[in-house]
């Protein structure tokens, strides 16, 4: 585990592993107080996140993930993804 951050009301972590408490996720992982969960269509990223950020605008809280990868879910990236709901986006995609 190479980050932590809190956001919507979980516990995220962010590194370099495949399981977290028992369950399929691959390097991005939140916990709700009971139990982990994926936090990606499509399955985490395709390397290690090593930085996780909450950014707030007019428009809400965002989370960001930074690190060695080129994919987060289903979405090609350059190391930095924007974190929605159970998906993630490019953070120079359109919201």
């Amino acid at each position: 585990v190479y980050a932590l951050t809190v956001f919507q009301s979980g516990l995220l972590i962010g590194g370099a592993f495949t399981l977290a408490g028992g369950f399929l996720s691959t390097n991005l992982a939140r916990y709700n107080g009971t139990v982990w969960q994926n936090t990606m269509t499509g399955g985490g990223t395709n390397g290690a996140v090593r930085a996780l950020a909450v950014y707030t605008d007019l428009t809400g809280a965002r989370l960001y993930a930074g690190g060695a990868f080129s994919q987060a879910g289903l979405t090609p990236c350059a190391r930095i993804a924007r974190v929605t709901a159970l998906s993630s986006r490019s953070p120079n995609r359109a919201a």
